[in-house]
């Protein structure tokens, strides 16, 4: 496990998203390039909806914590999920609004306040090494998620080639 000593408060995280600071590549408006669905990322994506749909999730409502871009959300979609997300930049959350008309919250997952019990999937791809307090977001998921419900939760491997 790595971390970050004197980690950034959610302040500090969330005006560094907004600067841009931390994302070096933009979404497009058309979404559609083919650099930005990736045939891997849409495989991925592929096994973990039919993983859920195996497990007798294959509709509710799923919710994308840091969404950025929107195509597990589009995907997902497409699977007959009423879809939310929560992305911190706004470009992206703006991106995702427009071009995809999804409902999509800015800021963190905690200031978006959600219902309690509201989404039957809660999906953080690739985002618990960001956030500034991981067992405070993942209370905060088991919060929202309903009873019965499933997680997606996946995080870099530091020694992976990538």
């Amino acid at each position: 496990m790595l971390f970050t000593v004197n980690r950034p408060t959610e302040e500090e995280m969330m005006r560094l998203y907004a600067g841009g600071e931390l994302i070096t590549e933009r979404p497009d408006p058309l979404a559609q390039r083919k650099e930005l669905c990736p045939a891997w990322k849409m495989a991925e994506h592929a096994r973990t909806l039919d993983d859920l749909a195996q497990r007798g999730m294959k509709k509710g409502t799923l919710l994308d914590v840091g969404c950025f871009s929107g195509l597990f959300l589009g995907n997902a979609r497409k699977r007959l999920f009423e879809c939310t997300g929560v992305e911190p930049n706004e470009d992206a959350c703006m991106h995702v609004r427009q071009a995809q008309r999804l409902e999509v919250f800015n800021g963190s997952l905690e200031s978006a306040q959600f219902a309690p019990e509201r989404f039957s999937v809660v999906s953080i791809q690739d985002v618990i090494e960001h956030v500034p307090d991981p067992l405070s977001e993942l209370r905060e998921i088991f919060r929202i998620q309903q009873p019965g419900g499933w997680r997606v939760l996946t995080t870099p491997n530091v020694k992976s080639l990538l």
